[in-house]
């Protein structure tokens, strides 16, 4: 019975050697990753801020192009007026939207119509081959 103790003793004291092991092991994994979280933060809060000047920055110069589009906008009106009013069209950018769609419209018309003439001269030349093929055959 004292063997039976002692055997489990000796046990208990051997899982007791691998539990402070792993707790220690633990210890220091645990210790390892809170300096990473701890980095990660302070990246974390740097770049934020980075973010935010960037942000503040873009702001700014997307206000400052907004601004320059407008006052080129104004300034095309003045130098397009004339053309504008003869046009009938409010200002050069409704003008050149028309004329965009248009040319647009015009292209999509002139591929359409390309490929109908291919269609046509495809059937064209099979008929006139077939044709042929009969004339030769009532020959024979």
């Amino acid at each position: 019975a004292q063997d039976d103790l002692a055997r489990r003793a000796a046990s208990i004291q051997q899982q007791l050697g691998y539990a402070e092991k792993d707790l220690a092991e633990a210890t220091k994994t645990l210790e390892t990753l809170e300096r990473e979280a701890a980095t990660l933060e302070e990246e974390k809060k740097r770049t934020a801020a980075q973010t935010e000047k960037h942000a503040a920055e873009y702001a700014k110069v997307a206000s400052e192009v907004s601004g320059k589009e407008t006052k080129l906008r104004a300034e095309l009106d003045d130098v397009f007026g004339d053309f504008s009013r003869r046009v009938g069209v409010a200002n050069i950018a409704e003008f050149e939207e028309k004329h965009f769609s248009q040319v647009q419209q015009v292209a999509a018309q002139r591929s359409k119509l390309t490929k109908q003439v291919a269609a046509l001269q495809t059937q064209i030349e099979y008929e006139r081959k077939r044709g042929l093929a009969k004339k030769m055959e009532d020959q024979r």
